[in-house]
């Protein structure tokens, strides 16, 4: 580690998406595991994004992508796991960890730029849907970490889980710096997914998610010791855009399910 690193804290922030399901109680647990340690300069909110697809474009997506029965078993799962959280909003999450909340329209405005260098943030986590552009990737000292649900270098891009099930890539999870490409950053952490092979992408999130935690502390441990992992070269490089209907019913025919009513109820 650089010595000046040494004599301070590591500034933190959480780059987000402003999601209650999946975001705010990963978030929550993140934030628990790393205050102590490190310094949580904030949480800039954003909205959601999926790949050229914002607001309601999003939910109208994946009714035509994945058909009304999936979207129904999804929508459950949603209003079930709001209820279950401890943590029912941001503000909840602010007070509770004395942590500032943040909202903005995407991270590449000059505006968060300007926010990440004044609060001298050493590393951004990312967990949104927005690809970054421009000065923001330099903004903050260390560097960017994202979270891809997919074994880097397979399955770059969206949804890679629906990906490795239709074309038998490997299944895991992967944290890498974040640089101008998609999915081609410098490898922190790595870890396959070591599940049934039945088990549906929604199973496969919630593993995602519990692991982010830890995960992202590792990540944040291994950039500050230069620590960059080796890729496995049994993984072909694979980039993939947003999947279609004739995608998902070749993912259905592979055995891949996105969601079981059992996962839920």
């Amino acid at each position: 580690m650089n010595t000046d690193l040494k004599n301070k804290k590591i500034r933190i922030a959480l780059f987000a998406t402003d999601d209650t399901t999946w975001i705010l109680p990963t978030c929550h647990k993140t934030v628990e595991a790393l205050q102590g340690d490190y310094e949580i300069a904030g949480v800039y909110l954003f909205p959601d994004k999926l790949g050229p697809y914002t607001g309601l474009q999003i939910p109208l997506w994946y009714l035509k992508t994945f058909g009304p029965l999936t979207v129904l078993k999804l929508a459950t799962f949603a209003a079930k796991a709001n209820l279950d959280n401890p943590i029912k909003s941001w503000q909840t999450l602010s007070q509770r960890h004395t942590v500032p909340i943040l909202q903005g329209t995407t991270p590449n405005t000059p505006e968060v730029y300007q926010w990440v260098t004044e609060n001298h943030v050493d590393i951004i986590l990312l967990l949104v849907g927005h690809i970054l552009k421009g000065d923001i990737l330099s903004a903050p000292k260390l560097g960017i970490i994202n979270k891809h649900a997919g074994m880097l270098p397979s399955c770059r891009g969206l949804l890679p889980y629906i990906r490795a099930r239709q074309f038998q890539h490997p299944v895991g999870v992967s944290f890498h710096k974040v640089d101008s490409g998609i999915d081609t950053g410098a490898l922190l952490v790595q870890q396959p997914y070591t599940g049934p092979s039945s088990a549906s992408m929604l199973i496969f999130y919630k593993n995602v998610f519990s692991q982010y935690p830890a995960m992202a502390k590792l990540a944040i441990e291994n950039l500050l010791q230069q620590k960059i992992l080796q890729t496995n070269d049994n993984l072909r490089d694979s980039y993939y855009s947003l999947p279609r209907r004739s995608d998902i019913k070749q993912f259905q025919q592979q055995g891949g399910c996105i969601a079981k009513w059992a996962d839920i109820l």
